[in-house]
């Protein structure tokens, strides 16, 4: 919606959703996670600047390309992953957000980007896997990569629960949980397609929630 005014040249509605969701952003840590939300906070306003800066540019030009999108879409999961991890952290857990811009490299179909899987997996694993030996938790964005470039990309609908596989496959692990709001793995999305079904396989189940690699 932010990026649809600013194309329009609304650059001030824009600023008012960005606004909107940098506050919504700083309560919900600040219930979540009181004692860890100053430093949080810090980077989650510079994200904020970020991106409303970015929709700045864009309601200057009335154009917002495919590869300026995904910059803008970016914006929610690299603002929700250092919440979960405050959030972790105020339990005990030694928690730290880590952008999967970093190491989930795909090509450059803007919008619905394709991993590039031989690149990630070592990405990945010279990223990742030294957290979780050092016994910190990754919390991961999912949906986005970027090319080798470097330049941010989003992997299409349902590519929280893809990045979830990838980095399982590509660290090895012996299981991978996928925590949503459908009871298993699904022939077609239940709330668009009248009598989908649940994947046959007997560990294809899934528990209302988010995603664990382990």
């Amino acid at each position: 919606e932010a990026a649809a005014a600013a194309a329009a040249g609304d650059g001030e509605k824009a600023q008012r959703i960005v606004d909107e969701l940098a506050a919504s952003h700083e309560s919900l840590l600040r219930t979540v996670a009181p004692t860890q939300a100053d430093e949080t906070s810090a980077d989650l306003a510079e994200l904020a600047a970020r991106t409303a800066a970015l929709l700045r540019s864009v309601a200057i030009l009335r154009e917002c390309t495919a590869r300026t999108r995904d910059a803008v879409l970016a914006y929610g999961e690299l603002a929700s992953t250092p919440i979960v991890a405050a959030a972790l952290r105020r339990s005990g857990v030694d928690a730290r957000p880590a952008a999967a811009t970093a190491f989930v490299v795909t090509d450059d179909a803007f919008g619905n980007a394709a991993p590039l899987f031989a690149e990630t997996y070592a990405a990945a694993r010279d990223w990742l896997q030294p957290l979780v030996k050092g016994g910190t938790v990754p919390v991961v964005t999912g949906f986005i990569g970027s090319t080798a470039d470097g330049v941010t990309t989003t992997l299409g609908r349902g590519a929280s629960d893809y990045t979830a596989a990838i980095l399982a496959a590509g660290l090895g692990a012996g299981e991978c949980r996928i925590y949503t709001d459908v009871s298993g793995v699904m022939s077609a999305d239940p709330r668009m397609v009248e009598g989908s079904s649940r994947g046959g396989h007997a560990r294809a189940g899934a528990t209302p929630g988010s995603h664990s690699v382990q």
